[in-house]
């Protein structure tokens, strides 16, 4: 059985591959749309991979829509051994029903104690992203969470719920947040009483009063023993 990482830099050459016993994978594409069906293919794929540990699944700017992100996220819910996630899907047109997609896949995966998540550049408002929460509350076990939801259309409640879900993550230790424009993400009493977040890094804009305005409210966090900030220009490199 096959144990090391594999990278895969196109959907098509993933499909085609079919060693599902390895437990660490890497599949990226950007650019050209991504059909439904090419969506089902790749899901029906993805569904095999039972010993996963480890995914990084980057599909930037494809114009999957609702149908096909919900044909990759449902695969998701197979691979219940992951531990490690970081699933990219920004800008691809997700609105409240490829976010409730997105939580119902979440909520399958209760062994995840890393996720990084980035869902920028969407559609998806209050409701969607509130079912992203409601699935990320089932993750009992995640200890770092890198998360960016700008620049969809999410207002106060949308925010006010999912920091909700972070301050109900018992191990949630670090956390990761990349701020587009005026968030208000980190706002609630419940976040700033929060008694299991102690490291917070912030990545922002190069806007200095906005910058301002995030730093102010993320140092209300009472548990912090760490906060560090980054500028989006940072998070690209790390990328």
């Amino acid at each position: 059985m096959s144990q090391k990482k594999e990278y895969f830099h196109s959907l098509e050459k993933f499909i085609k591959f079919n060693q599902y016993g390895i437990t660490e994978l890497y599949v990226s594409s950007s650019g050209n749309k991504v059909s439904e069906k090419q969506a089902l293919e790749f899901s029906e794929v993805l569904s095999h991979y039972k010993s996963l540990k480890h995914l990084e699944l980057f599909l930037y700017n494809r114009k999957i829509g609702d149908v096909g992100i919900s044909y990759i996220v449902t695969a998701l819910s197979n691979c219940v051994l992951i531990t490690k996630l970081e699933l990219s899907l920004i800008d691809n047109q997700i609105s409240d029903d490829g976010a409730l997609a997105i939580g119902a896949a979440l909520s399958k995966l209760k062994n995840l104690t890393k996720l990084d998540l980035w869902l920028y550049q969407n559609k998806f408002g209050d409701k969607g992203v509130e079912e992203i929460a409601a699935g990320l509350r089932n993750c009992l076990q995640i200890k770092s969470l890198s998360i960016g939801l700008g620049q969809n259309n999410i207002f106060d409640q949308g925010y006010f719920k999912f920091d909700q879900c972070l301050s109900f993550l018992p191990n949630l230790f670090s956390l990761y947040c990349y701020l587009r424009g005026s968030e208000k993400l980190l706002k609630s009493r419940e976040l700033i009483n929060c008694k299991n977040i102690n490291v917070l890094t912030l990545s922002l804009s190069s806007n200095r009063s906005i910058s301002f305005q995030h730093q102010v409210k993320a140092l209300k966090i009472k548990r912090l023993v760490k906060f560090h900030v980054r500028s989006h220009d940072d998070f690209d490199e790390y990328q």
